[in-house]
């Protein structure tokens, strides 16, 4: 639950899917933007905001604003990762 993965406390696990534990993995070191999902759209020139739901990667829309696309990853994924969503 902590991203920790030495933490291995009975109340630090839960169950879950292949699928749920990729939505609880921490952002990448390679990450440019900050911010897990958002990315910076070249033909755009804009920052894009990507969510992985079941499989496939839904395009959640392009701003010019770094946080408006932040928070609409932050809003998808309380909706479709749940308990499994993180930042």
């Amino acid at each position: 639950m902590n991203t920790d993965r030495l933490d291995n406390r009975f109340s630090n696990l839960r169950l879950s899917n292949q699928m749920q534990n990729t939505y609880n993995q921490s952002i990448r070191n390679n990450n440019k933007s900050g911010v897990k999902g958002v990315h910076w759209h070249k033909s755009s020139n804009a920052w894009r905001a990507v969510i992985g739901v079941h499989g496939r990667k839904i395009q959640l829309g392009i701003s010019h604003s770094i946080d408006l696309a932040a928070e609409a990853i932050r809003v998808a994924r309380e909706l479709h990762h749940q308990e499994f969503a993180r930042d």
